[in-house]
């Protein structure tokens, strides 16, 4: 008697399963790959580094970049449009498995591209609208990283508009709002008002 197929199991080169079953396989729908995702950058940078190690070729160093910040890219936008959006359930979640850490050490990593900053920004100044997140960015002195990235980039809008909105949902707690006074956080705020108010001239 001929074996029945078992569902889900390839025969011949073809998926005997539901097609919905392939696609909710994908990796962005876990949070531990996303998450390793971004860690990726500090462990490249470990290889490269390596004691007694010559470090790797200049190609394959350009390949495993390109690698790096493509899951990067697709991780940063899994944790906006799918791991954050159940509101203070998703962000306490996302804070639970260390995503916080890893968000904080990916904004403060000297190769983040302006790209990356936009959205890595965006998700930090999203998380900050629950009370446990804004404890959680104090205790690991993400306003200090927000304002130096505000300082560094104060000229580019996108990522002014991103950092003052994530220092304008810390400031929420007292203690936030003297944690940003005392990092130097008020005057570049004022100064990003001040650049956003003068008129663009006409070409």
């Amino acid at each position: 008697m001929a074996s029945k197929p078992v569902p889900g199991i390839q025969k011949h080169g073809t998926w005997a399963g539901n097609p919905r079953e392939v696609s909710s396989a994908s990796p962005e729908t876990s949070l531990t790959w996303c998450l390793s995702q971004l860690s990726k950058p500090e462990r490249a940078a470990a290889e490269d580094h390596k004691p007694g190690t010559a470090g790797p070729d200049t190609s394959g160093h350009r390949q495993l970049a390109k690698r790096v910040k493509a899951g990067q890219w697709r991780a940063l936008v899994a944790i906006r449009t799918q791991h954050i959006k159940g509101g203070s359930s998703g962000i306490a979640r996302f804070r639970g498995q260390g995503g916080l850490r890893t968000l904080l050490d990916l904004l403060k990593h000297p190769e983040c591209s302006r790209k990356t900053l936009d959205l890595a920004l965006s998700i930090l100044a999203n998380c900050c609208t629950e009370r446990q997140t804004r404890v959680e960015v104090r205790r690991l002195d993400g306003i200090s990283i927000v304002v130096c990235i505000l300082k560094k980039n104060v000229a580019m809008e996108t990522i002014q508009n991103r950092a003052a909105r994530a220092l304008g949902n810390l400031a929420m707690d007292p203690e936030s709002s003297t944690l940003i006074h005392s990092a130097g956080g008020v005057p570049l705020l004022l100064l990003c008002v001040s650049l956003a108010s003068v008129p663009i001239p006409s070409l």
